[in-house]
């Protein structure tokens, strides 16, 4: 029973990890454009998360046709430099 929880933990994980980075950069970017208070920030991540999955959607289709990517591959693509660039940027307080 556990070895099967573990296999499948396994195989999600891999599938999962774009839509993290997904999550993490629209917060990231919700701080940056002014959403400064908790309040705002979380429907404004929304939004912009919501949007990134969108663009990230159409440009996989317009950039791999008329093969198929995984829209959460090109999320990660996209996503992991800026994460990279936003934890390593120095902090302006």
């Amino acid at each position: 029973m556990i070895l099967a929880w573990i296999d499948c933990t396994s195989v999600q994980v891999p599938h999962l990890a774009g839509l993290a980075r997904v999550g993490a950069m629209a917060a990231y970017l919700a701080h940056f454009v002014g959403f400064a208070r908790a309040q705002k920030r979380l429907p404004g991540s929304i939004l912009i998360g919501c949007g990134l999955m969108a663009a990230a959607d159409l440009l996989s289709r317009l950039l791999f046709y008329p093969y198929q990517m995984p829209v959460d591959h090109f999320a990660s693509l996209v996503g992991a430099p800026y994460l990279v660039w936003a934890v390593m940027r120095p902090s302006s307080s």
